[in-house]
């Protein structure tokens, strides 16, 4: 039941309350399977970090009932489920009383809403630190390659000065370009292993962050609904 508009201030207040747990379910089916699990879609939909989730969820609720009604397979459980009600300002307790006395069958809470809620934002910031050292780790390496590019470009003008020198002293422009390859080897030598021991690095970190997030995964499905 997740809105109450009250008849004032042109409807523009109004009481959020969520949607029982079966319509969700039902939401999931017809929407969202093959993108995420029930308990991904539950946990994204009352941790409410979404914009506009939960009245995304009133508008393909009522998509999808006016669908299953036309074809037949509307489940009955759901025929109390409504996603807007108009309260006049009159009649607020008598209509909240009517309709309570109608819909009398009892809504389903998450007995473990809280904790679900709690370890969904643990996986979460865990799955954006893996982002987040996935893009640092792509942006070290763009860096590199630039640093490399211009390094290579510099030496290649060096080398050509030294070329030109070497008709003047041919001994000392051989003992400086020798000196020249050596610098080069070492910086390309010295960013390549930077990028190994970081890949090395991340590597570790995103098979520990994965396993905490299995875990989190596993002690999540254990919790009772």
């Amino acid at each position: 039941m997740p809105k109450i508009l009250k008849e004032a201030d042109n409807f523009s207040s109004f009481i959020w309350k969520d949607l029982p747990l079966e319509a969700l379910l039902f939401i999931h089916e017809h929407y969202f399977s093959k993108e995420m699990t029930a308990e991904e879609y539950m946990a994204a939909y009352f941790g409410n970090k979404v914009s506009g989730i939960k009245h995304e969820a009133d508008r393909l609720f009522e998509e999808a009932k006016q669908e299953a009604l036309e074809r037949g397979d509307f489940p009955d459980e759901l025929l109390g489920v409504w996603t807007k009600k108009i309260i006049p300002k009159d009649a607020e307790e008598k209509s909240s009383s009517n309709f309570s006395k109608a819909h009398s069958k009892p809504v389903v809470k998450d007995k473990s809403e809280v904790k679900r809620a709690n370890l969904s934002q643990q996986i979460q910031q865990k799955e954006d630190q893996m982002d987040e050292v996935s893009h640092l780790n792509h942006r070290f390496e763009e860096r590199t390659d630039e640093f490399l590019g211009t390094t290579r470009s510099c030496f290649g003008q060096a080398e050509e000065l030294l070329s030109q020198s070497a008709y003047y002293n041919p001994q000392k422009a051989s003992h400086d370009q020798s000196m020249l390859m050596d610098v080069r080897q070492h910086l390309e030598t010295l960013s390549h292993q930077q990028m190994d021991l970081l890949e090395s690095n991340s590597r570790k970190l995103r098979m520990k962050t994965e396993d905490e997030i299995d875990q989190l995964y596993q002690e999540r499905n254990k919790l009772v609904w």
